[in-house]
Parts: structure tokens; C-alpha cells; sequence
């Protein structure tokens, strides 16, 4: 026993040497400008919100001010921060980013809070992040990692339900991101704002403009921010779109909103129609309450307005439809026709942007709107002039026009081209923002790293947005190429118009299909799938908060070995490392062929205070071992007789956890007795950033009792730690 506890206090020593902070951060290393943390966020704990009472507006309002709003200077910004790309006089073009940002995960809510605005910090000032728009991924991740589990208790003992949680929990990281982005909205205007999403269970009209408000009234004083209203079509095929009608009846009572899932024309102008027959009626509204103009303008300036646009959603689908196309054409009679639609791919998402932009125009700038194409119907053109019209009618009350948010932005591992296409061909200095996530982000900040100031100040002036299309093979070119044609304008062009209606002729129609249906379908599937992952959430926290409380009543089993988790030295600040590894990384996912490994995951759960899952050989041998280990161990285990049967327990709880089909792709390779980690690392990155570990199979290790090789016990823990890192890449 000596010679064990022994063996625990190296194993403690070799860890805080193998993880430094620097191997679990995900944030760039801080400047020294940049603001530190003060205190723990403060928690609003004490409410006494019960299911009657409570509202979205008490769930939004999370004081969480520790970390200080991000601080730039337009006169000395960093060559990796987009910002160098905002024009003053114009107001644009600005980068938001998609999602939260990427940080370490921590024991408590609050304290996860307060390290997630400190990576939005270093976004905002390293790298040019000028808004947010927010999902509910974060909390899915957190809430599997288990750094919820206390805040959810503590939810679940004010009276909230399951879906009460999700929306506080949920709102009080989009606040609490919001506060970051001050000093930012204070001095742009239009700038520093964080997109707060509607439920996707709300599919009517009136309870989705409520909820758009009652978000609206959440935000802490200070700084301002959108509703996420989503473009829902018409309930039932029939009657007017959800979406448009709530942008507009929302707009009247003063909501600024991002409207979501817009994939194609119509979709685009009905809901510009909506912001500017909402904001012609709180006109009239106001002026009914007896306000001057002045009061009238004062209101309107704090409305803003997005209009997303999805854009590589709709190229990967019309991708699919031109390969499916070409399938049936002969390599050579049709040789030509085959180029031609070659040329079309990559372009669909960007030749509906370009063409939005010029109703944009037409209508914010008064500019003649270009049907030649006959994208719309004459209906559709009549009413961009009433509207245009309209907007004219109230421009000098100080309303702000609604901008082109270009989302979905990321291209797929599959995908052959410019990883920042929907980047610099569609830059406008006028009414066009981005929103991207992290890694995207990350990349086109890279870029612009790159370009000195005379680029920098032609491309902040330049209007990309309304330039045509490069009308090349992109799948037969580099990305360098790509930028090249763009930027220097060196290769044949096309109208983007011309785009749409080329793949309307030659691609859609002969499969019975056109751009107006593809809009709808993708628009529905989008919202189907964001209902899906919501209500996958509040299973997730329901199941936390069943969990939860029976550990709460139950008895606590000692585990002989949790003394080794206590440190050599109490003050050693590399312990929080220690502390902070469960919650950034949740349980290890294991691999092992030998079931006596299991007393090193014994230790391995001592030291981090956490459960770990093990998938263990199809051996029934070792399947009953392990099965014995595991259950003095407290150990969750899956084990199968055979590699499919795994494979199905694998694919149970993945659909489980995400809601998705876990592809045949994430689990090949298990095979025998040896999981390849790099096999699986798709997989661990889809149940939460789960860390994969594998364990060496040929170490003898007694069960309990016996004489351990600290030698041994070092090297089996030095690769842990590559894998643990690994793992978090």
C-alpha cells in the first residue's frame, strides 16, 4: 500500500507537469490590453422564479459583468482583425461570429460564463469579431460535460421545468456575451450586437412575436441586441408565412430582428417587406402617442435589422442536383453541356446573395431592379417598388435599412473550394454583414493578415457584392486561384442573375424542380432540425436533472483510491488544471483489451473527479472482467460480443445524445481488439468534445494489492496525456 500511495503521488506530479493551462485553453494567448477577469459572475440564484411566474424576460436578465467589455481602436488595430475592413463613412462591412466561442469548460456555470467572455474578448480585440449571433450547441456541449449540473439543481429548485432551464440557461449566455460587445455598440452603430434565437417549438405567429419581445426587453442595460425570428412558411401550406408576418408585427412594437433561414429570393424580399411595413407602422403608432419627429427618430435609430441569407445550405444542395444532372449526359456528345454545369457548382449560394443585394438596392437605394432574368413575377417586382416606396416615405425619420447577414458560411469537408468564398466575393461597404463561425472566422482573419494597407483600403470601399461571378470550373482550381479571378477580376464573368436562371434551365427543370421549391424545402428542413436539436436539449437537462437529484439522496460510496486525487501541494495552481480537465473534456471515452487497465482508469477518475466511459473488446472474457472492474469502480461501460454489436450500442447512444445517425464513416476501423483514435475523432467531437484515450493493452497489473511499476504507471499516463490533448484539438 506504501508503494501505492507512492505511485498516486507521482501520478499527480506527472500530471501537472504533462498539462500546463496553455494545453487546455482555446483561446489565443492574452495581450496586454486586454481586460482580466475581476470575480466570479454573480448569480441570480436567489430569484424566486416558480412555473407560474416565470417569463423570458426574468430568464434574460444574468447580470455577469466580471470580465470588462472588449476595447478596439480603429486607428491601431491588429493586421489579424477584420475590423480593418469597416468603413466609418459607411458603416460596413462587419464580421459577426456564428456560435459562441470556443473556451474551457469550468466546474460551475458562472465561472464557464466568465471564460467564455473572455474568448469572445480576444475575438473582439485579436481578430475583429464585431457582433454575435448565438445557438443552443453551447449548452448541449456544457450540459454532457456536467459543468451544468449545479446550476440546473439549483434551476430545478426555484421550480423550473426542463424547458424553463434550457431558455434561462440559454438567454444568460447570450446576455452575459452581449455585455462583452459594449463599448463596441456605444461607438459603431449597428455594431456589438448578439443574436438571442426564439424558441423553435413556437410555430405560430402571435406566440413568436411574444417571445421576440420578451427577448428584446432581456437584454441588460447597456447595450441592445437581436431577436432570432425564424423564417417559418405559412401553417399548413396555407395562408400567409409565420416568419415575414412576425418580423413585421414584432418591428412595429420595436424588436430589433435577425430573421433566420432565408434561402432564396421570395424568401429574402417578404421578410424586407415585413421590417419596412413594421417600421411604417410604429411611425404612425408613435405619431398617434403625440411624438415630434425628433422623439420619432430618436426611437427608430435603436431599431435594427438582419435579413440572413444561408448561402452554402443552398450550394450544397444545388451541388447535388447538377451532379445528378451531368450523371445523365453522355462524356462526350455532351461534353459541352457537361463543362457548363461544371461551371455552375460552388455558385448557387452566392448568385442568390448577389441577386438579393440588388433588391436591397432597389429598395434602400432607389435603384432600378433588373428582372430581365425573370426570377420574380411581376407581382413580386410591383410590390419591390411599393415597398421601395414606402421606405422612401419614412427615410427621414432616421430608419436604419435592414442588412444582408450572409450566414452560413462554413463549407463542408467535402467541398473543394475557397474556404472563405461567401468572404471576399460578397463584400459591400453598404448594407452587408457576415457571420461566421470560429473556424471560418479564423481563416479569413489569416487572410486579411496578409494584405497591407493600400488592399485593405481599396477592399473597405470596394462593392464586391455587386461585381459578377467568375465564370470558371471552381472544383479545377486552388482557393488561391479562386481569390485571385475575384480580386483582380482576371478570368470570363457572369451575371449572377444569369447563374440562377441557368440552373433553373439546365439543372432543375428537367428533374422537376425550381429554386422557389428548394428555398421552401430547405427553409422547412431548417426549421424541423432546429425543433430537433432544441428539444434533444431539454431531454439532455431533463435527464441531468433526474440524475442529479438521485445522487443528491443517495448515499455516497467511498472509492478506496479517491485519497490519491488529493495534491502533493495544496497551493499549486497547476491543481486547477487538474480540476478543470473533467469539466473541459467530460468523461474519457476508453479503449482497452486488457480489463486490469481499469484500476489506471480507477486513478485516472480520482484524479479528474469524473465517471469514465469505457468501450472495451468484444473478448466475453474480458467483457466479464471488465463488467467486474467496472462495477467496483462505478464505471459506466459498453461492451458488445462482437465489433457490430458495439458498433449498434455506439450508434443508440450517438442518436441519443445528438439526434443524429451516427454515419458508417465515424465508426469504421474498430476492429478486433484496437480502436484507431483517429478513426474516431469525428465521433468524440460529436458527443461533446468527449476526450478518447487510449489505453495500452500490454502492461500486468495486479488486481488491488500487488507491487506496481511506477515506471510502467508513468508511460501508460504520458500517453494518456497526448491522447487527453489530442482529444481536444
Amino acid at each position: 500500500m506504501k508503494n501505492l500511495i507512492q505511485t498516486g503521488s507521482a501520478l499527480f506530479l506527472v500530471f501537472t507537469l504533462l498539462f500546463s493551462p496553455q494545453a487546455f485553453s482555446l483561446e489565443p494567448r492574452r495581450t496586454a490590453n486586454s481586460p482580466k477577469a475581476l470575480s466570479n459572475l454573480k448569480s441570480d440564484a436567489g430569484s424566486k422564479a416558480t412555473r407560474e411566474n416565470w417569463s423570458p424576460v426574468q430568464s434574460s436578465r444574468f447580470e455577469a459583468r466580471a470580465v470588462e467589455p472588449a476595447k478596439i481602436n480603429l486607428m491601431m488595430l491588429p493586421k489579424t482583425s477584420l475590423f480593418r475592413f469597416y468603413n466609418v463613412e459607411t458603416g460596413g462591412p462587419s464580421f459577426a461570429l456564428d456560435g459562441f466561442p470556443q473556451f474551457e469548460k469550468h466546474p460551475t456555470w458562472q465561472e464557464s460564463l466568465e471564460a467564455m467572455k473572455m474568448a469572445l474578448v480576444v475575438m473582439v480585440e485579436q481578430r475583429g469579431t464585431g457582433s454575435m449571433t448565438t445557438n443552443q450547441s453551447l449548452l448541449k456541449l456544457l450540459i454532457l460535460s456536467g459543468a451544468l449540473d449545479g446550476r440546473i439543481l439549483e434551476l430545478k429548485d426555484q421550480g423550473l421545468s426542463a424547458e424553463q432551464i434550457y431558455f434561462k440557461l440559454y438567454n444568460e449566455a447570450g446576455v452575459a456575451a452581449q455585455t462583452v460587445f459594449g463599448n463596441i455598440n456605444r461607438a459603431l452603430p449597428g455594431k456589438g450586437l448578439v443574436s438571442i434565437e426564439a424558441s423553435a417549438a413556437i410555430d405560430k405567429t402571435g406566440p413568436l412575436v411574444d417571445a421576440a419581445y420578451a427577448i428584446s426587453q432581456g437584454f441588460s442595460e447597456g447595450g441592445v441586441g437581436y431577436t432570432k425570428i425564424p423564417n417559418l412558411g405559412p401553417m399548413a401550406g396555407v395562408g400567409a408565412s409565420v416568419g415575414p408576418e412576425a418580423i413585421e408585427r414584432a418591428t412595429r412594437l420595436g424588436v430589433s430582428a435577425n430573421a433566420t433561414l432565408v434561402f432564396y429570393l421570395q424568401q429574402y424580399f417578404y421578410v424586407l417587406r415585413g421590417n419596412v411595413l413594421g417600421l411604417a407602422q410604429r411611425v404612425e403608432d408613435l405619431r398617434g402617442k403625440g411624438m415630434n419627429d425628433a422623439e420619432i427618430r430618436e426611437d427608430l435609430g435603436r431599431i435594427h435589422a438582419a435579413n440572413s441569407i444561408f448561402a452554402n445550405r443552398v450550394t450544397i444542395l444545388v451541388d447535388a442536383k447538377i451532379d445528378a444532372q451531368i450523371a445523365t449526359l453522355d462524356p462526350v456528345q455532351d461534353a459541352d453541356q457537361i463543362a457548363q454545369l461544371r461551371r455552375l457548382k460552388g455558385k448557387a449560394g452566392l448568385a442568390v446573395i448577389k441577386t438579393a443585394y440588388r433588391i436591397f438596392k432597389a429598395v434602400y437605394l432607389g435603384q432600378p431592379f433588373d428582372n430581365s432574368q425573370q426570377l420574380l413575377s411581376e407581382q413580386d417586382v410591383n410590390e419591390i417598388v411599393a415597398v421601395a416606396a414606402k421606405y422612401e416615405s419614412i427615410k427621414g425619420l432616421g430608419v436604419r435599412p435592414q442588412k444582408i447577414l450572409v450566414a452560413s458560411t462554413e463549407l463542408k469537408s467535402d467541398q473543394p473550394y475557397d474556404p472563405i468564398i461567401y468572404v471576399i466575393a460578397l463584400m459591400s461597404p453598404v448594407g452587408v454583414e457576415f457571420t461566421l463561425p470560429q473556424k471560418t472566422f479564423l481563416l479569413a482573419s489569416d487572410w486579411v493578415a496578409l494584405l497591407d494597407d493600400a488592399q485593405i483600403a481599396e477592399y473597405k470601399r470596394r462593392d464586391f457584392m455587386s461585381e459578377p461571378i467568375p465564370d470558371v470550373d471552381q472544383t479545377a482550381i486552388t482557393p488561391e486561384q479562386w481569390r485571385n479571378f475575384v480580386i483582380n477580376r482576371s478570368a470570363p464573368t457572369i451575371e449572377p442573375d444569369q447563374v440562377l436562371r441557368l440552373i433553373e434551365d439546365l439543372v432543375l427543370k428537367p428533374q422537376g424542380a425550381t429554386m422557389v421549391q428548394i428555398g421552401d424545402k430547405l427553409r422547412d428542413d431548417g426549421a424541423a432540425a432546429f425543433l430537433k436539436d432544441e428539444q434533444a436539449t431539454v431531454l439532455q437537462i431533463t435527464e441531468r436533472m433526474q440524475r442529479n437529484e438521485a445522487r443528491r439522496v443517495e448515499a455516497p460510496v467511498e472509492n478506496p483510491y479517491r485519497k490519491l486525487a488529493k495534491p502533493v501541494v495544496a497551493e499549486d495552481t497547476r491543481r486547477q488544471v487538474l480540476v478543470s480537465i473533467s469539466n473541459s473534456f467530460g468523461p474519457a471515452v476508453i479503449a482497452i483489451s486488457n480489463p486490469k487497465d481499469l484500476f489506471l482508469l480507477s486513478l485516472l477518475g480520482s484524479l479528474f473527479n469524473a465517471p469514465v466511459n469505457a468501450i472495451v473488446s468484444p473478448d466475453p472474457n474480458v467483457q466479464a472482467e471488465a463488467l467486474a472492474y467496472a462495477k467496483n469502480f462505478k464505471l459506466n461501460v459498453v461492451v458488445g460480443s462482437n465489433a457490430e454489436e458495439i458498433k449498434g450500442k455506439l450508434q443508440s447512444a450517438f442518436l441519443k445524445l445528438t439526434g443524429k445517425q451516427l454515419s458508417q464513416d465515424q465508426i469504421r476501423g474498430y476492429a478486433s481488439q484496437n480502436v484507431d483514435p483517429d478513426v474516431w475523432a469525428d465521433l468524440i467531437r460529436e458527443l461533446g468534445g468527449l476526450a478518447f484515450v487510449k489505453m495500452i493493452s500490454d502492461r500486468q497489473f495486479e488486481r488491488f494489492e500487488g507491487q506496481f511499476d511506477l515506471e510502467d504507471i508513468l508511460n501508460v499516463l504520458r500517453q494518456v496525456s497526448s491522447r487527453l490533448i489530442a482529444g481536444s484539438a
